[in-house]
């Protein structure tokens, strides 16, 4: 047993990391195994998933907003856990986005637009985030990459999907609106079109904002399954609040 190489006189942490955490009653248990196994020594357990590690580094993140390796660190270890389907499948996963500045032109054009360089993991539901809450969430429709000039228009580089008439005539007006107001997107930057962004009020009451973003798992978060409305998804949102 892991514990028979633990020193009586240290404190000692045992750590299971998986996709999953155990379930309470089980972690209760093991607690109470190694309790009872080594009667004099100073032992931890905790159950960890993936997930939460990527969390906490979020949230230090938002504490030290000023190191740029812990921001790397953050980023690839993300991106690492995305790449070996260590995260939650993406069918019920909120992307909560901090809009700032941006959220006004973000809820306009029904888009989000960030550095292509930046990784993510898979997501089905994208939230504006301003003023410590969720306040509206959309489906996203396509993910795209993308230059423009006013000499060569709109030029697609990538895109989850085959990127429509529709969808190529809303981005480039909402690229050439965005860089009238100041922000400069015109090249190396990933766009997400959303369809129509539905109010919400998804409250967070913990002091503090949050680091660029935040994924959700509706389904713990609502503590039943998420439901195919995103109107209803959207109204059982405003009765939930997060830390």
């Amino acid at each position: 047993m892991y514990s028979d190489s633990f020193r009586d006189d240290e404190v000692s942490v045992l750590i299971h990391l998986s996709a999953s955490t155990y379930q309470d009653g089980q972690t209760e248990e093991i607690r109470d195994r190694l309790m009872k196994k080594g009667k004099d020594k100073n032992i931890k357990f905790y159950s960890l998933s993936y997930e939460n590690l990527v969390e906490q580094l979020n949230q230090l993140n938002q504490q030290y907003p000023y190191i740029p390796e812990l921001h790397k660190l953050t980023s690839n270890f993300e991106q690492y856990c995305q790449s070996m389907d260590l995260l939650p499948s993406y069918k019920n996963i909120l992307r909560a986005m901090a809009c700032g500045h941006s959220a006004e032109l973000n809820v306009k054009h029904c888009f989000y637009f960030d550095f292509a360089d930046r990784g993510f993991s898979d997501f089905k539901y994208f939230g504006v985030y301003q003023k410590k809450a969720v306040t509206h969430i959309a489906l996203v429709e396509n993910i795209v990459e993308a230059d423009w000039s006013a000499k060569d228009g709109l030029k697609i580089k990538d895109s989850t999907r085959q990127v429509t008439d529709d969808q190529r005539k809303r981005l480039s007006l909402a690229i050439q609106d965005t860089i009238a107001h100041g922000w400069s997107i015109e090249r190396d930057h990933r766009f997400f079109l959303l369809k129509d962004l539905i109010p919400t009020d998804f409250r967070k009451t913990s002091p503090g904002g949050i680091f660029r973003v935040r994924y959700f798992n509706l389904d713990e978060v609502q503590g039943s399954k998420v439901s195919d409305n995103i109107l209803e998804l959207a109204d059982r949102l405003r009765q939930v609040t997060w830390k």
